[in-house]
């Protein structure tokens, strides 16, 4: 089965989306220090980039409701459920993070996501679990961040 799909009139409003939750969870993640009196802080790149995000979402609505410059897309349904069943396997990723532990949630993941791209060469494994391990360790000892 077959859809089709107008990119602008989509993309535009799932970015605008995504730029209003972006805004709220800086305020929510990123602390405001106490003393912070200057304006470059660790909320501004972030702001930034939310406010581009919505703008050039608002710009595609624009484009495709006022100017009717839309590309037409078709899809099978097929494609976008495998795209879906990953998605789902990035949330379970972040659900075994706070379950078991960074390191095997991350060998867990790129493994099953080798695996669930049907990959079979055995050094594509050996590869992405140093790449893994480099990253924990980095991240560990290299940068003292605590997982």
């Amino acid at each position: 089965m077959k859809i089709k799909i107008k990119t602008n009139l989509w993309t535009g409003p799932l970015c605008v989306a995504v730029a209003v939750v972006a805004w709220f969870l800086i305020y929510d993640q990123i602390p405001e220090l106490a003393q912070d009196s200057i304006t470059v802080n660790a909320r501004l790149f972030p702001q930034i980039f939310a406010v581009l995000i919505g703008a050039l979402g608002m710009l595609l609505i624009f484009l495709s409701l006022v100017l009717h410059r839309e590309a037409i897309r078709e899809v099978t349904v097929t494609e976008e459920l495998r795209v879906l069943a990953y998605f789902a396997i990035i949330a379970l990723f972040c659900a075994l993070i706070s379950l078991i532990g960074f390191l095997p949630a991350a060998l867990l993941f790129a493994a099953g996501s080798l695996a669930y791209f049907g990959d079979r060469n055995v050094w594509h494994y050996a590869a992405v679990i140093v790449a893994v391990l480099v990253v924990y360790f980095g991240f560990s000892y290299g940068l003292n961040v605590k997982f």
